[in-house]
């Protein structure tokens, strides 16, 4: 079997529509990845971030009445 590459011609260039069509392509696949990145990534990132804050809030609130019910305790006793 020949290989075909051997037979592609070296001289001649590319037209210029073919060159157009792939710098599109691959700026659509940039902008397929930005965006796929930006909803599996970056949006579930900030969600968890919001609702962190919140959790860590109540959990140091919950923290704190602990501590107080203790020295509570302590004193009375």
């Amino acid at each position: 079997m020949d290989n075909p590459f051997k037979k592609i011609l070296q001289d001649e260039k590319l037209p210029v529509y073919i060159k157009d069509r792939v710098i599109d392509n691959l700026n659509f696949i940039k902008l397929s990845l930005d965006v796929s990145e930006l909803y599996t990534v970056k949006v579930p990132q900030a969600l968890g971030s919001v609702i962190g804050e919140s959790d860590k809030k109540k959990e140091q609130e919950l923290i704190e009445k602990i501590i107080n019910a203790k020295k509570n305790e302590n004193n009375d006793e």
